[in-house]
């Protein structure tokens, strides 16, 4: 699901696809047997957060140790990224709030992932090999391969 989950290496893009198919199914379960449990999905882009940061919140005997010159590139190129999101942490959970009080499954905050959902459903319908994602900039793009 490259399309509602941006990659920036296979384990996390892997992770989140994993995280739409579970929210999916729960959806429909939830939704066959109960109407006190709802279910959203979050698929925002790139938001200005210090998530890229949190290994400095491990105890220092539980650092993986030192990271390569390549992986401190990575980061602070994903750093640079997060920071010039044009949604803040603030936008995104009042725009989730918002959804969830009108029980609305996707979340998609910003119009990149759902242009790149649609071209991702027209690749498959077509049968046709994945398209470069959209929204990335010059940036993500070297990140992420493209």
């Amino acid at each position: 699901m490259r399309r509602i989950a941006p990659f920036i290496n296979a384990p996390c893009t892997g992770s989140k696809h994993a995280v739409v198919a579970l929210s999916e199914v729960l959806y429909r379960e939830l939704g066959a047997s109960t109407d006190k449990v709802h279910v959203s999905l979050l698929c925002p882009a790139w938001v200005p957060t210090k998530i890229w940061d949190s290994p400095r919140n491990r105890p220092a005997d539980l650092h993986e140790g030192s990271e390569s010159d390549r992986e401190r590139a990575v980061r602070e190129q994903v750093r640079g990224i997060l920071e010039q999101g044009k949604l803040s942490a603030d936008d995104i959970a009042a725009a989730t709030f918002e959804a969830v009080a009108a029980r609305r499954f996707y979340i998609l905050p910003h119009e990149v992932v759902l242009e790149n959902v649609r071209t991702r459903m027209e690749d498959i319908l077509q049968l046709r090999n994945p398209s470069p994602l959209r929204g990335l900039g010059e940036r993500a793009a070297r990140i992420s391969g493209g």
